[in-house]
């Protein structure tokens, strides 16, 4: 099966993938540090890798693999997007910020049927703004929501949970591409267009909230 990871570092979403039951992987990933890029190749000598923005990889390869990449991971960066905001030619793509981008775009290369995670702030999918609900609305046209879990901010110990030096409220999602573009929002997905996921299933809710109410950063 063909993967992809769009925002790979030096691999520590790869690396929760590279073990027993996933030897059949073909993995692309990108890459925009040169630094980060040397040590993830040295890591993973067999991937396809690009180093460059998302949106290089997309002008570039994404036709090719467009519709095809069975399982996309993904801990995209939070803040604004930069100067290749302009590489991707599809201007429906505009996002402003970075998450919004590699969450619309990645997905929207899946196969159908095919899974996509993703870690982001909890703003996309709690954010009650018109912003949010829209970003939601695109991609729930396109995509089911299978699952979602929000992650602990704070280890009992006081400390940071997942990002040294930031309280942020983050969400762990699992899209199914449904290979196609509804033309409004299914009803059964009410709730989760209008912020209401974890109303439904509370218990997703791994642990305590602390930090920016809605994990949004900019």
């Amino acid at each position: 099966p063909i993967s992809l990871e769009p925002s790979a570092g030096i691999g520590r979403f790869l690396h929760a993938f590279s073990g027993p039951g996933f030897a059949d992987l073909h993995w692309h990933a990108c890459e925009w540090s040169e630094v980060s890029g040397k040590l993830l190749a040295a890591l993973f000598p067999t991937m396809d890798l690009h180093i460059g923005p998302f949106e290089r990889w997309v002008r570039d390869q994404g036709a090719r693999w467009q519709g095809r990449i069975q399982l996309l991971i993904s801990n995209p960066p939070y803040g604004a997007r930069g100067a290749s905001i302009a590489e991707d030619p599809d201007r429906s793509y505009r996002e402003k910020m970075a998450y919004h981008y590699f969450l619309r775009r990645g997905l929207d290369l899946l196969a159908p049927n095919g899974l996509g995670v993703f870690l982001v702030p909890a703003g996309f999918l709690t954010g009650k703004t018109m912003l949010f609900q829209a970003l939601r609305e695109k991609v729930l046209r396109r995509h089911h929501l299978a699952a979602a879990y929000r992650l602990p901010s704070m280890r009992p110990n006081g400390r940071e949970a997942i990002f040294p030096g930031a309280l942020l409220v983050t969400d762990l999602l699992f899209f199914r591409a449904r290979g196609g573009e509804l033309d409004a929002v299914d009803p059964a997905d009410r709730a989760i267009l209008e912020g209401r996921y974890f109303e439904q299933f509370p218990k997703h809710i791994l642990g305590r909230e602390v930090g920016k109410e809605t994990g949004e950063i900019g």
